[in-house]
């Protein structure tokens, strides 16, 4: 198997980056909404305070 030449392994390592950190992103915020859910859920649920 030949190597690819300097640049295009530079660009490949660097889309590698770059799709790993969206990814990364995504299950992020993902979880992020998912505590807010969860926060909203419990204060809902707590009856207020006469």
């Amino acid at each position: 198997m030949r190597w690819p030449s300097g640049v295009q392994w530079e660009w490949a390592v660097g889309e590698f980056m770059v799709l790993g950190f969206l990814v990364w992103e995504l299950f992020h915020l993902r979880r992020i909404q998912r505590r807010d859910r969860e926060q909203a859920r419990q204060a809902e649920a707590v009856p207020p305070a006469d």
